[in-house]
């Protein structure tokens, strides 16, 4: 079984040709979680900080720890009430040890701000909606090469059934119903027309030749996190939320070191004059963190080229639709400078960069499947389009 990226690599129990000891390597860091979790907020002291600190360090860290099981599997119910639980007595000054009194109901914490809450991750919730993006994701996948797997067939190796974190039977558009979860980013409308070239068609399934990205390119390193890309601070700004998605805008890439001179955006801004990154091995690194492309995405980025990526940052990026992730064949990085004319081409038979500062052109791996995706503005809004969730 062959992929062409790394976001088709989703429900690995489901899809595993054999039964291995790192099959089960899930079902084992499960109780480890609760563990892990339950080490880092007692290192944090909460009685030495405020509840705006505990609030972001909850909302940047303890909420993301979980998202690299759920992507391959359902945590149990009793997991993810432990881990609410331990998230809750944290929020309130509590240290595990003793009881603290909680003045809200956690329904009404993990509501939206303007509903009234702190809107902190719920975890059986954020559970199910990780599950539906994975196999919205293996769904396309499947589509791409139907001879390869199936989702709605039965199980293919029935001695690993028992792991499969999904029945067999169960068929994508009925994951997705009336009464789905809401998804922040399903009430952006990004105008993405603005960036694309005015001889762009409408993507119906993979960008044409005629799909270009014009601008200036900025240029960063090996291994930018997600904490470099949008500090925790920031987190707790809402994307739905037209002023403070700007924001978030204003706070791309501020978490770089000072050895970059160039501000990515200048200060009192909310774009950036760079429409285009050039990053090197690794980026995206870090915590999951959906904000990390759509601080990109609301500065006015279209798209980063980079040798390689965090798995977690591609998924995002191709979930928000909020930038392109290419991927480079050399290390450009090293090619291109920071302020450099460059043009992007994503076509059908070639994908290509060219600086026009230097006169050069790069051959780039083809976004394949996920084009459409990101074209269509996110998952949501490609599943709806293409009728697998109602309009």
């Amino acid at each position: 079984m062959s992929y062409s990226g790394p976001w088709e690599i989703p429900w690995v129990p489901i899809h595993h040709g054999c039964v291995t000891p790192s099959l089960y390597r899930p079902l084992i860091d499960k109780v480890l979680l609760i563990d892990k979790v339950q080490s880092r907020l007692s290192s944090w002291k909460a009685k030495l900080v405020n509840m705006a600190v505990r609030t972001t360090l909850i909302q940047a860290v303890t909420s993301a720890m979980p998202t690299h099981i759920m992507h391959a599997t359902w945590l149990p119910m009793g997991v993810c009430k432990c881990l609410d639980k331990l998230n809750r007595s944290f929020l309130w000054g509590g240290d595990g040890s003793s009881q603290k009194l909680h003045t809200l109901e956690w329904a009404k914490i993990t509501k939206e701000k303007k509903k009234g809450g702190l809107w902190l991750k719920e975890t059986r919730n954020m559970d199910v909606a990780s599950s539906r993006i994975s196999l919205l994701l293996s769904q396309m996948a499947a589509a791409a090469t139907p001879s390869t797997f199936n989702l709605s067939s039965p199980v293919q190796n029935p001695s690993s059934s028992s792991l499969a974190p999904l029945s067999s039977s169960l068929t994508l558009p009925s994951l997705f119903t009336a009464n789905s979860l809401n998804h922040p980013f399903k009430s952006l409308k990004l105008n993405r027309a603005r960036f694309v070239s005015a001889a762009t068609p409408s993507a119906t399934s993979a960008p044409t030749a005629a799909t270009t990205f014009h601008g200036l390119c900025y240029v960063v390193g090996d291994n930018i996190d997600t904490d470099q890309i949008i500090p925790a601070e920031y987190l707790t700004l809402v994307p739905s939320n037209p002023d403070e998605y700007e924001k978030l805008g204003s706070y791309a890439l501020v978490g770089l070191p000072s050895s970059y001179q160039t501000r990515f955006v200048e200060p009192g801004a909310t774009k950036t004059k760079f429409s285009i990154v050039i990053g090197g091995d690794n980026f995206g690194c870090g915590s999951s963190r959906e904000h990390a492309p759509v601080a990109l995405g609301a500065a006015g980025v279209v798209a980063v080229v980079a040798e390689s990526y965090a798995r977690i940052f591609f998924r995002n990026s191709v979930a928000t639709g909020e930038v392109y992730p290419l991927e480079s064949e050399g290390r450009l990085c090293e090619e291109c400078s920071t302020g450099d004319v460059v043009t992007i081409e994503l076509g059908e038979s070639e994908t290509k960069l060219i600086n026009h500062t230097t006169g050069k052109e790069y051959k780039l791996k083809p976004i394949g499947d996920a084009g459409p995706v990101i074209e269509a503005g996110g998952i949501f809004a490609y599943a709806r389009k293409t009728g697998m969730i109602p309009a």
